[in-house]
């Protein structure tokens, strides 16, 4: 398989810019962190005052509806369209946030329903530049790794 990424990160709104390969082992790969002010809060840390998820973020209501229907909906569309796999290459939480257990489970069961394959990102020191290097994901309450560990049963 050749996995092959769009513009912008490979966001998922910039989606409708890729054209379907004739390669048939190409696999369309989408990154996806919105939203992204809940994602990578301004803050820089875990539990930042005011975000949660669901809730209202950037003046948009995001809900599990709002990521499936608008965030994602080009590369539903792409795939629908082609009849192309996907992988949802990398989707997560830099920081804990209120709600990211249920963040991160919508994303998977977005993936799961679409038939799509996935990676968490899960951020950690090492892989980041010095303004993150107190963060590590493995150090996040047990219920966020038990949430990921339960969509491998």
């Amino acid at each position: 398989p050749i996995i092959v990424q769009g513009p912008a990160w490979s966001g998922p709104r910039y989606f409708s810019l890729l054209s379907k390969q004739a390669d048939p082992y190409v696999i369309y790969d989408v990154h996806s962190y919105e939203p992204f002010s809940y994602t990578h809060p301004d803050c820089g840390g875990p539990n930042c005052g005011g975000l949660v998820y669901p809730g209202v973020l950037d003046g948009e209501a995001f809900d599990k509806k709002y990521l499936e229907e608008e965030v994602l909906a080009p590369v539903v569309k792409f795939q629908a369209t082609h009849g192309v796999p996907i992988l949802l290459g990398e989707f997560g939480l830099q920081f804990a946030q209120a709600g990211g257990v249920d963040f991160l489970d919508h994303y998977q069961e977005i993936a799961t329903k679409n038939g799509w394959h996935f990676c968490l990102w899960a951020y950690r020191p090492e892989t980041q530049n010095a303004t993150f290097v107190d963060f590590d994901a493995e150090k996040w309450k047990a219920g966020y790794w038990q949430e990921v560990l339960s969509w491998f049963p």
